[in-house]
């Protein structure tokens, strides 16, 4: 039930200077891979400043009844102090995932854009988005992170040769934009 990446993680995740964003960083989801005792992913998204938590919903817009009603209950949720050890447990959660999301998304858009230029595929966009998660690493207050990448489709039934030729050149392609971004 447990990943060498969530066990690394229980072991260095005191490294870090941030106890907000977990040294796990998803960009497929929730995985066992990075889960550990004490240690599970923090899942970001490949496009924009990676953010996928609650307060993305604010990207939505702010316009119209629907929006006003949704933010004015979320914020409530957030504001609101709880008796119940339940509730209080959830409030704290919602808390921690806002404050989360904004730390992270905000570090991210201040990151300097790359000389280097990034194919336009799902691997290629996930290894962008890991590329500015390490140049952002000081103001998320991290030291040490574990990036989980899924680059699925290869258990190939028919024309073997041609679907492989794809895949690798984009693999190829998108290790070769990483470790020039890196540089």
């Amino acid at each position: 039930a447990l990943g060498w990446g969530g066990r690394m993680a229980d072991l260095l995740q005191s490294r870090n200077s941030n106890p907000g964003i977990s040294m796990n960083i998803s960009l497929d989801g929730r995985n066992s891979f990075q889960k550990g005792d004490a240690t599970i992913e923090y899942t970001i998204s490949n496009s924009g400043n990676g953010g996928a938590g609650l307060e993305q919903f604010r990207s939505q817009g702010n316009a119209g009844l629907m929006n006003l009603a949704r933010n004015s209950a979320v914020d409530s949720l957030v504001a609101d102090m709880y008796r119940n050890v339940f509730k209080k447990t959830f409030a704290n959660a919602v808390r921690t995932s806002v404050a989360a999301t904004t730390l992270f998304s905000n570090s991210l858009s201040a990151v300097q854009p790359f000389t280097t230029q990034f194919s336009n595929n799902n691997f290629s966009r996930d290894l962008y988005q890991i590329a500015r998660t390490i140049a952002a690493q000081s103001s998320l207050g991290m030291e040490r992170q574990v990036f989980f990448v899924v680059y699925g489709g290869w258990d190939h039934h028919g024309e073997l040769l041609n679907n492989q030729e794809v895949m690798l050149e984009r693999l190829s392609n998108g290790l070769y934009e990483f470790n020039a971004a890196l540089g």
